[in-house]
């Protein structure tokens, strides 16, 4: 059931909630650009709770905040979903430590929380519970998160050595660091899983040398994404 963009009403989720609960036979809501708030959120993880078929779940472009998405966050030890898109609804650290707490438990194989409020704390909080070995996570996007930072970089790179399921890691625009690139750079070919990287819109320059030296090391890394990073023609030879 797709719900893209209908402008419902504020109250429409008093209504929704307990018809997606009754449903025991959907897989995919897309819930996309609806303005739901908070409250809205947390009676939908409510009701989705031991919910036995949903495997994706879209509510990205609603404001529903962290305390709303991290109640998503918690719902899903309870159900079956896959993908997890909560972009563009203000989530945030408290999000990711919810995230950090279930995934690990939870069937969670993709994650998409761009253009968010995560920070250095938030990314930590993901990248221990991947270094846990016991997430499904295959592919995280924190695009846009542009109150990360280098620290945060650093704390996703420790983590992927041990991150045997991620398949794809995309921290576009998300403020990388040469440091940080550098950093990365190190633990890729220790990776035996990460087949796609994408760090465009990060303006590190020189840190590409050390990805440059570290390539021919990364036996399963397929694609890379340096696009507008500020890189000249010394970075390109």
């Amino acid at each position: 059931r797709s719900l893209r963009c209908t402008h419902l009403a504020q109250g429409a989720m008093h209504t929704l909630a307990p018809a997606v609960h009754a449903n025991r036979s959907l897989r995919s809501l897309q819930l996309v650009s609806n303005m739901f708030l908070p409250a809205a959120a947390t009676l939908l993880a409510a009701a989705l709770e031991g919910h036995p078929t949903l495997t994706h779940l879209n509510l990205d472009h609603n404001p529903i905040l962290d305390a709303g998405a991290a109640a998503l966050a918690s719902m899903l030890l309870t159900t079956p979903i896959q993908s997890l898109s909560l972009a563009f609804t203000g989530a945030a650290d408290g999000t990711c430590a919810a995230l950090g707490l279930v995934m690990g438990k939870s069937a969670l194989s993709g994650l998409n929380l761009t253009g968010n409020r995560v920070t250095a704390t938030g990314a930590a909080a993901l990248a221990a519970a991947l270094t846990s070995g016991a997430s499904c996570l295959r592919a995280l996007t924190l695009t846009a998160n542009v109150l990360m930072d280098g620290e945060a970089t650093s704390a996703l790179a420790k983590a992927l050595p041990a991150a045997s399921r991620l398949r794809s890691l995309t921290i576009a625009g998300c403020n990388v660091d040469r440091r940080a690139c550098a950093r990365l750079a190190a633990v890729l070919p220790q990776s035996a899983s990460l087949t796609a990287l994408d760090l465009s819109c990060n303006h590190f320059a020189g840190g590409s040398d050390e990805l440059a030296w570290a390539l021919p090391n990364c036996e399963a890394l397929r694609e890379l994404n340096l696009a507008d990073c500020a890189l000249g023609d010394d970075e390109a030879d």
